[in-house]
């Protein structure tokens, strides 16, 4: 591709502001590929700024969009790792995982990440004042176990106990967060037209096709918030408010039959959100409409 497509027109003269970059599909497989990715992708920004002899170059990516990975977590750990180029300067991305066509990998909105590149090259490349970035998880700080029972403090108790975990962001607005009742992901417009080609909708308890002869559940592709604790796993968690700018990850532990929290305390060993090819996200920052984007940390 580069000897056909990028080289010829570096032969110049020509005058170069940047590029804009959606790939990275072909390279999604597994977490050694991503681990490559993550190294080479940086070197190949930096070969074209010099076969361009434009140092200062802008370059924007596209955080890839959805489909039925296999291995499901080989896509989001290619998301990831494109995360690497921001290492250099006048890097941009814009995130596509929010606005997917479940398992298409060519999803038909494109007016989303159109408009989210604009901004960021209005921020990178012309130093306009334009938010671009979304909110990234910063750290996590665990909330105190809460026991479901009204029994006293070393009574047996068989109710659940409440774990959370308040989250801290990087980028977020001044205006703070806010939560959508519904992630964009379950439903997405289709080709041609809305009033004949209805839109896919993603059944998380469904199945899709591999092969011919063999399905893959959609579970493992829809990704939401999660909350690993110890001796327990990890468990579905619930997403609200901290106030303005944070967040907080709460869930049920299974009744287990523990004395009390003081005494068996429930410890969170790691959060994830969103940390999957479908990325169920409901949190969004409210100037810029940008989501907070997917994690998958060992907390607090």
């Amino acid at each position: 591709m580069y000897n056909a497509m990028i080289l010829p027109y570096a032969a110049g003269p020509m005058a170069l502001s940047g590029f804009v970059w959606y790939q990275g599909e072909a390279d999604t497989a597994s977490a050694a590929s991503a681990s490559q990715y993550a190294c080479t992708f940086p070197q190949m920004i930096s070969s074209w700024r010099d076969a361009f002899n434009a140092p200062e170059a802008v370059f924007l990516f596209v955080q890839l969009s959805t489909w039925c990975a296999n291995p499901p977590m080989a896509l989001p750990l290619m998301r990831q790792a494109q995360m690497a180029a921001l290492a250099l300067d006048r890097v941009g991305y814009a995130t596509n995982a929010d606005h997917g066509m479940g398992c298409n990998i060519h999803p038909a909105a494109k007016q989303y990440v159109g408009a989210r590149l604009a901004n960021a090259a209005l921020g990178v490349h012309y130093d306009r004042p334009v938010p671009w970035r979304s909110p990234t998880y910063r750290s996590a700080t665990q909330r105190t176990a809460v026991l479901h029972s009204t029994k006293a403090a070393r009574a047996p108790s068989t109710q659940p106990a409440l774990v959370s975990l308040a989250i801290s962001l990087n980028d977020v607005g001044w205006d703070g967060l806010r939560l959508v009742e519904r992630p964009y992901n379950y439903e997405s417009p289709n080709y041609g037209d809305p009033s004949k080609d209805p839109p896919v909708f993603v059944n998380c308890s469904a199945t899709y096709p591999i092969s011919p002869t063999q399905n893959g559940s959609m579970a493992e592709q829809c990704a939401w918030a999660a909350l690993n604790v110890r001796g327990v796993g990890w468990l579905n968690a619930t997403v609200s408010l901290e106030g303005k700018s944070g967040l907080v990850l709460t869930a049920h532990v299974p009744s287990i039959g523990h004395a009390s929290v003081a005494d068996d305390p429930f410890t969170v060993v790691g959060s994830a959100y969103g940390w999957g090819p479908i990325p169920m996200l409901v949190a969004y920052d409210v100037a810029t409409r940008l989501p907070v984007l997917p994690w998958n940390e060992t907390a607090p």
